[in-house]
């Protein structure tokens, strides 16, 4: 079962939706938490629907959907903000599992869809700053929370530009115990394209001279067609056994286990972050519990979304799920 996209596979995406170019937004539904589809209109061309599913995928879809009657806070936040507006661009950042959308309209603004751990959907300015979030998220070395700069994760090898000498760096610096591993999570081609590039990296033939048959592979010289077969024999292409099989399938589920575990990791830090804004600001919190207790006996969600607006510290009060984000001092 597809439980996320490789780096390439959003890159491929991202061109694809390049078509879309100069849609006008008509709507924008969410249909479950992070589950967002953006109902563009292309002229000559009519009604078109990308479907934002973080953090497993993003595409078109041609699908008939049930949305729900009532929208949520972020959903709003969107039709505020880009209702009307037409896409001007649309890419991936760098090598990375995240796709920008640029839409303009008097101003322009950036949707940037993260898909890789726990993904999220963040609206921002022109300049990058944070108008909103599906999901406000906190880490040592990264925020996503409004008002702040969007920035995110990079690796240190791209495989869009990487050279010899720069896959020679990585595979000596890297401290994954396969090839398969480093391709997959250092230079982020996803398990089964490293694997696929392993198996496209054996020897086809030796032969005692050039074959039009063999136009277009790369051919390696050697002194002796004797030293060729032996270079072959060594590294020819053989049909995995059964046993070959199973030690790859469990290397590809070590793999994803492996990514896994870094996405806990850095929901910890997370965790750990807001737990730590909790208790330096427990008696603000408190405070706000016990006056919210109060006013929920005597007024509506939408009324006392109305006290609070202008609010120091609650930010926003999502009727529907029954939250209430607030905004802590670190």
């Amino acid at each position: 079962m597809k439980s996320e996209l490789s780096s390439i596979e959003v890159g491929l995406l991202a061109n694809e939706f390049k078509q879309l170019l100069g849609a006008k937004i008509d709507q924008i539904y969410k249909l479950k938490d992070k589950d967002v589809v953006l109902q563009l209109h292309l002229p000559n061309q009519g009604r078109k629907k990308v479907r934002v599913m973080v953090p497993k995928a993003i595409f078109l879809t041609d699908q008939s959907l049930d949305f729900p009657e009532k929208p949520p806070g972020f959903c709003l936040l969107l039709r505020k903000y880009l209702s009307g507006s037409r896409l001007s661009a649309v890419a991936q950042l760098k090598s990375e599992r995240i796709m920008e959308f640029v839409f303009s309209k008097a101003e322009s603004y950036k949707l940037v869809v993260e898909l890789f751990s726990k993904g999220n959907i963040v609206l921002c300015s022109s300049d990058g700053t944070i108008i909103g979030a599906a999901e406000r998220q906190v880490w040592s070395d990264r925020k996503i929370v409004p008002g702040s700069i969007y920035s995110f994760p990079t690796k240190k090898y791209s495989f869009y530009d990487a050279g010899h000498e720069a896959l020679l760096g990585m595979f000596h610096s890297s401290d994954r115990d396969s090839v398969v591993k480093s391709l997959a999570m250092d230079l982020g081609l996803g398990g089964i394209y490293a694997e696929e590039a392993c198996l496209l990296s054996s020897a086809v033939n030796a032969v005692p001279f050039r074959l039009r048959l063999y136009e277009g592979m790369e051919c390696k010289l050697f002194s002796s067609f004797s030293s060729a077969l032996d270079y072959y024999y060594s590294h020819e292409f053989k049909e995995l056994s059964g046993f070959d099989r199973r030690v790859a399938s469990l290397q590809h589920i070590i793999s994803e286990q492996e990514e896994m575990l870094e996405s806990m990791r850095r929901d910890v830090e997370e965790s750990t972050a807001k737990a730590e804004a909790i208790y330096h600001n427990y008696a603000v919190v408190q405070d706000i519990i016990e006056e919210l207790s109060k006013a929920r006996k005597k007024y509506s969600w939408k009324e006392i979304r109305e006290k609070l607006k202008g609010h120091a510290v609650v930010k926003e009060i999502d009727e529907a799920q029954g939250k209430v984000v607030v905004e802590l001092a670190e």
